[in-house]
């Protein structure tokens, strides 16, 4: 099996695909797991059959659905192979669940979202969904807790759950049904996921703490780790699980691309970008050092392309769209006093 550190460069490649595949409906939150007890489930020549015997209980289906999702790798090295075999496996599943509802579903009941919940790569590890950190965050206990029950069981003898038919029956029973829609909805966000530049104080906090409140889940990334940890601290105890805090200075390349694969590992992707980081040295043009002028067009502008790259390119891989914002200054078209290499940039 591929270390810890390939497993996650796979993962974080893998990731924003596949939080497109199962976000079409509406936008989900995607974890990955790669502990030791999931991957010795997930490794196992048994697991592509038990992951399709159904759940534990039936309070676990409400999460995690039937069955997970288990998709057949060739080489867990070959992460384009893999991708092609996750779309293939998601696009299975979905099918396959419309059929299984539409054959049980005689009383016309509203049909829940297709997409699997718990999706299984060998050689890579574990990935949950849900409406947010927390709720996939659940469906990974949950389907962990399973693991341990179905390892037991086979120890002993077989492992069974309910039949097909009763399986649909718990899942679609009405009881059930209202008690998911007892789930709070969520803010006009709910489900996106941002990530701000500079976001450790000033108008880069304030816009975290935004996006927060409208439902976000927030990257906050900044170059002095000290205030980042502060402010996501402060962030964390009004937020909950929504909050992930990753240094970051925007004028370094591999540092970059480091901090936003941080981000995807963390929620699973992206639809917001706001580029907040700045500096507005002063001092008039006739006595400024060039590395004054340099460092402003290093932040102020080079920054943003840096980001920006990075965004887009998770964005393409989801393909669900996404949104950047530039927070730029009235200097651009009212430049003052001392600021030339600050409105120049």
């Amino acid at each position: 099996a591929a270390g810890p550190k390939a497993r996650r460069d796979a993962a974080a490649q893998l990731l924003p695909v596949l939080r497109g595949l199962v976000s079409r409906r509406e936008p989900l939150v995607v974890r990955f797991d790669d502990s030791e007890a999931v991957l010795d489930f997930v490794d196992s020549e048994e697991a592509a059959a038990l992951s399709q015997v159904g759940p534990v209980t039936p309070d676990h289906m409400l999460y995690t659905k039937r069955v997970a999702c288990y998709v057949p790798v060739d080489d867990p090295g070959d992460i384009q192979g893999v991708i092609d075999a996750v779309k293939a496996s998601v696009a299975a599943y979905e099918e396959a669940y419309r059929a299984y509802v539409e054959a049980r579903n005689h009383q016309g009941l509203p049909m829940l979202d297709p997409a699997p919940r718990v999706i299984l790569v060998p050689g890579i590890g574990m990935f949950t969904t849900g409406k947010s950190a927390r709720e996939a965050g659940i469906v990974r206990d949950l389907y962990t807790a399973g693991i341990e029950v179905i390892h037991n069981a086979t120890a002993l003898g077989q492992y069974a759950s309910l039949t097909v038919d009763e399986a649909f029956a718990a899942e679609y029973w009405p009881l059930e049904l209202y008690k998911l829609s007892l789930k709070p909805k969520g803010g006009e966000l709910a489900g996106k996921i941002g990530l701000v530049t500079g976001g450790a104080r000033g108008i880069g906090r304030a816009i975290a703490r935004k996006l927060l409140a409208e439902g976000a889940h927030v990257v906050v990334t900044d170059r002095d780790v000290a205030q980042l940890e502060a402010a996501c601290k402060e962030l964390e105890q009004e937020f909950p699980t929504r909050v992930a805090g990753v240094p970051m200075d925007v004028t370094r390349h591999d540092d970059v691309q480091r901090a936003f694969r941080e981000a995807v590992l963390a929620f699973g992707g992206l639809d917001i970008l706001v580029s907040n980081a700045g500096i507005a040295p002063t001092g008039a043009v006739i006595d400024m050092p060039l590395e004054v002028w340099e460092r402003s067009f290093a932040v102020n502008s080079t920054g943003h392309f840096l980001v920006s790259q990075a965004a887009v390119r998770i964005m393409k891989a989801q393909g669900i769209g996404g949104a950047i914002v530039f927070n730029c200054t009235k200097n651009v078209v009212v430049p003052g006093p001392q600021f030339a290499a600050y409105s120049a940039a």
